[in-house]
């Protein structure tokens, strides 16, 4: 292990940035133009007066800033903490679409009052959606959708926690009977970690965007839906050809 001075993680961090941003080049395209449409929402949402607008600025802005710690993390080889903030970015995520999904607008209210929702809660009243009309549209959901949250969830959770498996993350084998533990973080073999952390966080991120400008700015989202549309598909694309080349 190389000593650990602040020095000299700068120079190593500036190496995995390096690496990062050549080796995931596509989804750091990706990544800057998901910015760009976060960019364009969260203008659209700024400095109104109602409720519902309010907190979804609040909520969405909180995602993204949990999804760009990610983003920041994982340049740096840091995958452990780059899943927790990636859980993070889900689980705010989620809870905004509940609260965009509730025809009485209640959920906002109690949340904009204090009231903390727990995280199962969110992830099972999700699931016992089937279809709800909310001001402009009507919303219907698939079966075929329930336990995904959770199993994300559930997934990022093994990771992020203290057990045995989550070390798996931090540690590389080194001969036959041997492991080095990396401490400063590493991109070498974490390119699976990397591509599922994408697929998760700008998925969820680019399907909450489109509800929510579909309740509660279904004009403007009208003017720029081939440009959501776009993103989310070429999320999926890259994803679904990483899968195929593994």
């Amino acid at each position: 292990m190389p000593k650990l001075t602040v020095a000299n993680l700068d120079r190593h961090w500036a190496w995995t940035s390096r690496m990062f941003r050549t080796e995931h080049k596509r989804w750091v395209n990706l990544f800057d133009e998901a910015l760009t449409r976060t960019s364009d929402l969260l203008a659209e949402l700024e400095g109104k007066r109602q409720l519902a607008e309010n907190c979804s600025y609040l909520l969405l802005s909180k995602a993204v800033n949990h999804i760009l710690s990610m983003w920041h993390l994982a340049n740096h080889g840091l995958n452990i903490d780059a899943s927790l903030c990636a859980r993070n970015a889900v689980e705010t995520l989620l809870l905004l679409q509940i609260c965009l999904l509730d025809p009485e607008e209640q959920y906002f209210a109690q949340w904009a009052e204090g009231k903390e929702c727990e995280r199962a809660w969110v992830r099972k009243q999700l699931d016992l959606i089937r279809e709800v009309s909310v001001r402009e549209i009507i919303y219907s959901r698939s079966s075929d959708e329930d336990g995904e949250n959770s199993f994300i969830y559930g997934w990022l959770s093994k990771i992020t926690h203290a057990n045995a498996e989550s070390f798996s993350h931090s540690t590389r084998a080194k001969g036959a009977n041997s492991f080095e533990v990396i401490v400063g973080g590493d991109t070498q073999g974490t390119a699976s970690m990397v591509n599922t952390l994408f697929v998760i966080s700008l998925s969820k991120l680019v399907f909450t965007e489109v509800l929510c400008a579909s309740v509660l700015r279904l004009e403007w989202l009208e003017e720029r839906k081939d440009q959501f549309n776009s993103l989310s598909k070429a999320v999926h694309a890259l994803a679904k050809e990483y899968t195929q080349h593994t």
